[in-house]
């Protein structure tokens, strides 16, 4: 399943404190997550890319929901 790709890509740019690599998970993340019908985690995955192109480091932290979420659909 991507969803699951997707959380292990993110997992390692988060572990690695890569802002750029976080950022490009977190946009695709962005649009797939809203035509899955899941609104709120896709605004937590906006967040994450705009915190991350600004080169805050509060981007790793704010990954960490989504993930979990990812590996853990309602």
């Amino acid at each position: 399943p991507q969803f699951l790709v997707d959380a292990a890509q993110g997992d390692a740019a988060q572990a690695r404190g890569d802002l750029a690599e976080l950022r490009r998970v977190a946009h695709s993340l962005k649009s797939a997550l809203l035509l899955t019908g899941r609104p709120r985690l896709s605004q937590t995955a906006h967040a994450v890319e705009l915190l991350a192109a600004r080169g805050d480091t509060q981007a790793l932290a704010a990954w960490l929901p989504i993930a979990a979420a990812l590996r853990n659909p309602d």
